[in-house]
C-alpha cells in the first residue's frame, strides 16, 4: 500500500516488457537521426481532431481602449516605451525588453542557475556559498 496505512511487507517485482526501457538508445533530439521532420501541432491535430492555436485573451486581461482618453492611450505609450528602451543589469529582465545578452552563456546556465549581485553572474543553488 502505498499511502503507508497497510502494513510494511514485500512485494515482487515485475518484468517491464517496453522497448524504450529495455531497448537500444534511441539518441538524442539534437542527433543528425531526427531529420526535423517531426511536427508537433501537426500530430497533436491529426490525433486529436483539434487544431492548436494561440490567444493572447488566454494568457492577459484584455480591456476595452475606447474607455480611456487619447491623452491617456498616449501617456501609456510614452512609459512602455521608456520602459522597454530602457537597460537592466538583470539578464532576465533585458531579455524579455529584447536586448542583447552579454556573456557566452548556454541555455543551461542561462535558466537554472539564480541570479546573484548583479545579475549578470548565475550561480548554481546547489552549490555551496563561497
Amino acid at each position: 500500500d502505498i499511502s503507508g496505512r497497510g502494513g510494511v511487507g514485500e512485494r515482487n517485482l515485475q518484468a517491464v516488457a517496453h522497448e524504450w526501457v529495455s531497448g537500444g538508445d534511441m539518441g538524442a533530439l539534437e542527433d543528425d537521426a531526427h531529420d526535423g521532420g517531426f511536427d508537433q501541432f501537426e500530430t497533436n491535430q491529426r490525433l486529436t481532431g483539434k487544431r492548436a492555436e494561440f490567444r493572447e485573451s488566454d494568457y492577459t486581461t484584455q480591456f476595452d481602449t475606447r474607455d480611456y482618453t487619447p491623452e491617456q492611450k498616449a501617456r501609456a505609450s510614452r512609459v512602455a516605451r521608456s520602459i522597454l528602451g530602457s537597460t537592466s543589469s538583470n539578464m532576465h529582465i533585458a531579455e524579455e525588453r529584447g536586448h542583447a545578452i552579454r556573456g557566452d552563456m548556454d541555455e543551461e546556465a542561462r535558466y537554472s542557475g539564480v541570479l546573484v549581485g548583479s545579475g549578470d553572474a548565475l550561480a548554481d543553488r546547489n552549490a555551496p556559498a563561497a
